[in-house]
Order: structure tokens, then C-alpha cells, then sequence
């Protein structure tokens, strides 16, 4: 019988995730294992699946999953209702709700299934706040993570990680990218980036080094960003008050990305924080000079300064401009681009990425990572735009939790609860009022009583 492998995950619309999810279904069929891509909902946008994989879903549509109250206890019915209908020996979840709803689901150790999880981003996301302890905590737990580069493997060398299988699988270029390529040079006048438009991605920097190029060095770079996000509107409005919307546009979406990409002279990068960047990996495999300015991770994995791409160690836009004045030369930046589609070609093609994820799948049902108590530890709690949801999940896992844990996650709350004190808490649910009411006057007991009595 064909190991089973199933991948979770909300979607298969958007971002890289969904992307990744779609390509590693692929290469796990083409490597004979019987693949399920389990989604919370379908979307009409999604990334397409090779005819081998099935598809399924705990939900038909994403406003049936809208309209539910408690949407991660629902979600944990449904998926252990799924494992007793279809047994798995593998189970990989992608982004933090799939990951925490494997973490608490009591079929998985029924069903002798594997639980690993993936990193997709910098494990120092400070941003993340309450996701970043309880992805600890469930990492901990399962007893495996899998990484996007090895520079995320610093984050995991303490003594509360000293059990976990740490593996890295790294993101694959496209296939596509082996018969696209740029082919004329010229010295930078068209610069381009890709990616959400969100504080992430660091846009805004971007913007500023167009105008510091102008206003200092006198010379106009056209720059256009590909991608949609809700800093749409405040990008616009910066470009419109530096009066650079003759320079700058904002592009949206692309049905042909790459095509498009490859007529440009320079690409650049000056995201926040990344795991292994999908568009500066696929622009250098497209091989387009490429720009980035440091940060944790993936960004001196790919690029090599002066070698195959440019690396700016700081954020200061000025000396950003200042790099970029310096590298325009055409005959470099043909030696660049080259040399980067020669080492991304020869480093990450599809059938070198199936190498590292069958070696993690093979690892695993060989050597079972060991359960482990997890160690919920203290986070930052970044203000009111999180609030909902943060007491959500936590509510979840004491609903879903025996009492030890439960009372460990309370602790862990009181101790957020008290970074809020500045914070004016508006909320209508009666569950979270009484959550917070607790929370405030240290009565645990009370909590897990009523809403283990009142489901």
C-alpha cells in the first residue's frame, strides 16, 4: 500500500502557501505517494492540482464557513470526523490556524498519524505576536518542523526545540522559468517588484529610493510593483504626494508574470522579514539583476553580493539610491543575471525540491518524532486590531485541551492580558466578555468548567 500524505490547508488561492501546496502535491504523485490536499473551503482562483491528487474540503463553500460562531471547533470536528473515514500516515499543515488545529486534534494519535509543520516565514516574526508562541508550542508538540532555508534553523537551536526534527525543504522555481528567460541587457532604466502589498513587503521603501534617485542623483527610474493588498490606497497616496506618478505605478495583478518580468532591468527586493522569497527566487531563475536589501531569511541563501545579485545591508533608502547609481552597468548586469539564472537552475528545479521532500516524508515514517509536555511561552500582544482574534484561539484550546494545558494557556493569557492595559477593549461576545472577566480576577477554574459544560 502507497504511503498517504495529505496537505492541509484554508485554500489553494493567493500566496506562495497555496502555491507551495499545489507544486509539493505534484511532486509527491510524481513520487508515488497517494496525495490529499484538504482545504478548509474551495475558491474559484486556485492554483491548479495534477489529476493524481484528490481534493477535498471540510467545508462547500467559504460563506458556510463564514457564518460559523466557533469556526476552529467546527473545523476540529469535521477534520477528526475526515481521519476516521480516510486514514493518513502523513500530515503536513501550512499557515497557523491548519498547524494549531492539527496540534489539538485527538484522531491524529489514533490514527498513528505523523504531524509535521511547515515555516514559511522569518521564525523571528515579532509581528505575529500570539501565533509565534503557539507555533512554538505546537512545534514542540508534534516533534518536527520543516524549514524554508537553513538560516531558520538558528531560531530552533535552544533547549525547548533540543527534541525536534528539523528538516529543510526549500521553495522550487517554477518549471516554466526553464524555457523563460531574459535574453537583451541594458543599463537600469525599468526597475520591478512582486509581492502583496502589505507592510511586509516593505513597498514604501521602495517609493523612497525612486525619489532620492531623482531629487540626488538626478536621474528618473521608472518602478512598477506587481500585486494587490490593503496598503493599495496608501501606496497611491505616497506616490501622488512625491509627485512620482509619472515614475511609479502600481501594477495589480499579472496572468503572465513572467513574461513580463523578464522586460525589466533590475528587480528588487526590500521586504521585512521572508522565509525563501517566491519572486526574488523566480526573478534571478528568470535571470534579471536582482536587488535586495538584507533580512531574516532567504535572502543570502539565494544571493551571493557581486556575484549573482546585489545585497544592501541596510534599510536607509539613501543608501539603497546609492547602490543602485553604483551597479548600472550593462556588461555587470548581464554577468549578474546570468550567473543568477545558472545557480537558481541548478540549485532549485522542481525534481531537486521532490529530493528534499521525499527524504523528509521517507525520514519520518522511519524515525517518528517523539511527543513531547510543550511550553506555551510568554508573547507581545500588539493591540486591539488582534484582540478578537487572539481570545478566540485561546478560548479553542481551552475548550480543546485537558485541564493541566488549559490552566498553562491561561497563564499564558494573563500575562499577554497585562500588556493590554492601555488598550480600550470593545467586544459584543458574551464567551470573550467572560473570558476577559476571568482572565482579570485569575479564575481559571470557573472558565474551563463553563465552557467544558457548555458546548
Amino acid at each position: 500500500m502507497r504511503t498517504r500524505v495529505l496537505l492541509l490547508i484554508y485554500h489553494l488561492a493567493d500566496g506562495g502557501a497555496e502555491r507551495g501546496v499545489s507544486l509539493w502535491a505534484t511532486m509527491l504523485a510524481d513520487a508515488n505517494y497517494d496525495v490529499t490536499v484538504l482545504t478548509y473551503y474551495p475558491r474559484s482562483d486556485e492554483y491548479p492540482l495534477d489529476k493524481r491528487v484528490t481534493r477535498d474540503n471540510l467545508f462547500a463553500s467559504y460563506q458556510d464557513y463564514l457564518l460559523l460562531n466557533d469556526k476552529q471547533a467546527a473545523c476540529k470536528k469535521l477534520l477528526n470526523e475526515y481521519l476516521d473515514k480516510h486514514h493518513q500516515d502523513i500530515i503536513i499543515p501550512s499557515l497557523f490556524g491548519c498547524n494549531l488545529l492539527t496540534a489539538t486534534c485527538n484522531r491524529t494519535a489514533q490514527n498513528r498519524v505523523i504531524i509535521t509543520q511547515t515555516i514559511l516565514d522569518s521564525p523571528w516574526d515579532k509581528e505575529q505576536g500570539f501565533e509565534l508562541s503557539m507555533r512554538d508550542w505546537a512545534i514542540q508538540k508534534q516533534g518536527s518542523v520543516i524549514l524554508q532555508n537553513t538560516e531558520q534553523a538558528e531560531y530552533f537551536n535552544t533547549p525547548l526545540f533540543k527534541h525536534v526534527k528539523k528538516y529543510v525543504v526549500h521553495n522550487s522555481l517554477n518549471p516554466l522559468i526553464e524555457k523563460i528567460y531574459k535574453t537583451e541587457y541594458h543599463p537600469i532604466k525599468k526597475i520591478v517588484t512582486a509581492g502583496r502589498l502589505t507592510s511586509q513587503k516593505n513597498h514604501s521603501l521602495m517609493i523612497d529610493v525612486i525619489r532620492i534617485l531623482r531629487e540626488v542623483y538626478k536621474e528618473n527610474y521608472e518602478l512598477d510593483i506587481f500585486g494587490v493588498g490593503e496598503l493599495q490606497e496608501h501606496l497611491q497616496q505616497q506616490i501622488d504626494s512625491s509627485n512620482l506618478g509619472n515614475l511609479v505605478k502600481l501594477r495589480g495583478r499579472s496572468t503572465d508574470i513572467f513574461h513580463e518580468l523578464i522586460k525589466y532591468d533590475l528587480f528588487i527586493m526590500t521586504s521585512l522579514h521572508e522565509g525563501t522569497p517566491n519572486a526574488l527566487l523566480e526573478a534571478m531563475g528568470l535571470g534579471l539583476p536582482s536587488l535586495a536589501v538584507k533580512c531574516r531569511t532567504g535572502i543570502t541563501e539565494l544571493i551571493q553580493d557581486n556575484i549573482n545579485g546585489y545585497v544592501v545591508k541596510s534599510d536607509n533608502p539613501y543608501t539603497i539610491a546609492k547602490r543602485i547609481h553604483e551597479i548600472n552597468h550593462k556588461k555587470q548586469l548581464e554577468a549578474i543575471g546570468k550567473q543568477a539564472r545558472q545557480d537558481m537552475l541548478k540549485r532549485f528545479t522542481s525534481d531537486k525540491i521532490k529530493a528534499e521532500l521525499v527524504n523528509v516524508i521517507e525520514n519520518l515514517l522511519h524515525n517518528k518524532p517523539k511527543t513531547h509536555r510543550a511550553i506555551i511561552t510568554p508573547c507581545e500582544f500588539l493591540g486591539q486590531d488582534k484582540f478578537q482574534s487572539y481570545f478566540e484561539d485561546t478560548l479553542y484550546l481551552i475548550r480543546n485541551s485537558n485541564y493541566q494545558l488549559g490552566k498553562q494557556i491561561f497563564k499564558h493569557a494573563r500575562h499577554t492580558l497585562s500588556t493590554l492595559n492601555h488598550i480600550k477593549i470593545s467586544t459584543s461576545n458574551k464567551n470573550v466578555l467572560f473570558y476577559l472577566i476571568c482572565l482579570r480576577r485569575n479564575q481559571f477554574k470557573i472558565l474551563y468548567d463553563y465552557f467544558n459544560n457548555n458546548d
